[in-house]
Formats: structure tokens, sequence, C-alpha cells
């Protein structure tokens, strides 16, 4: 049904991501990329050399932690859409958070049933997004800025 691709092997196919990524850069606007340090010294230098800014996303509780947070708080609100992808549902209900002494949370793949790469990589672009243009902004209705004021005592 096109929602996800195969490659042969058992094993990542960098240049497959590369030439996707190059494809989709045709098409679309692409501010900044977020990647997994970890094994991409390459595939990083060749976007670089394409053009296309990347950022490193470290996979620590530091990094995941207030993307995830603010991912769980859109996804609640239903503030996010996803076209339907049953890939990314998928991959989303598989997620298992680990936290720290601090409250800290990151996604555990270890600990997860199956696969939740999609779901890494929808936090790892949506905390991209945020560092090139900061949190999102929501606009209240005005009953409830008045339930918050009341809560509050504060006029908004």
């Amino acid at each position: 049904m096109g929602w996800l691709r195969v490659t042969k092997g058992d094993c990542i196919d960098y240049d497959r991501i590369r030439d996707d990524i190059f494809k989709d850069a045709e098409t679309f606007e692409i501010k900044m990329i977020g990647f997994d340090v970890w094994n991409a010294t390459h595939l990083r230098t060749q976007l670089q050399g394409y053009g296309l800014e990347v950022e490193p996303f470290p996979q620590t509780y530091q990094r995941y932690s207030p993307v995830a947070k603010s991912a769980e708080v859109l996804i609640n609100r239903q503030m996010i859409e996803h076209n339907g992808d049953p890939v990314l549902s998928w991959a989303l209900s598989n997620v298992v958070m680990e936290s720290d002494a601090n409250a800290n949370i990151k996604p555990n793949k270890k600990k997860s049933a199956n696969k939740i790469d999609p779901a890494v990589a929808f936090l790892m672009a949506l905390g991209t997004y945020q560092l090139e243009y900061g949190d999102l902004a929501f606009e209240m209705s005005d009953d409830y800025k008045q339930q918050l004021a009341t809560f509050t005592g504060i006029d908004l």
C-alpha cells in the first residue's frame, strides 16, 4: 500500500536513505535533518555535501525528554495528524519509555516488544523542528482563557 519501503538484505541501506532524502529535498523545503550520531558519519557527510543542514540528535534523556513530553501532549490533544499512517500508529503503540531519577524520559528499543523506529524518527523530527522554530504555540479559546484565569487568578 506504499506505507513501508522494503530493501534487500538484513542491514540498513544508507544509500537508499540518502537517495530518498535527496528526492524529498526536490519536493519539500527541508530546513534541517536530525540524525543519530551513531554510525551516521558517512551519510551526514553526503547530506551536507548536497547542501542540507544536519543536526546531531544524541539518544539521551536530555535530548529526548522535552520533545517526548511535548509529543505526548500534542498527541493526547489530537493536534498532530499523520494522515492515517498505519506503520507510524503501530510503532507509536510499541513505544516503551524509560525514565531516569529526574523523571526524564526517552524511548527504549530493548524494552519494546516490536519495532519503534518510525516513532523514534518522529520524535527526532519534532525535536529538530523545535530547534529551528521553538516550541509550538496554540491559540486558546476565550472559554479556556477564562477557566485558566479563574484557576490562577491571572487575566490572560
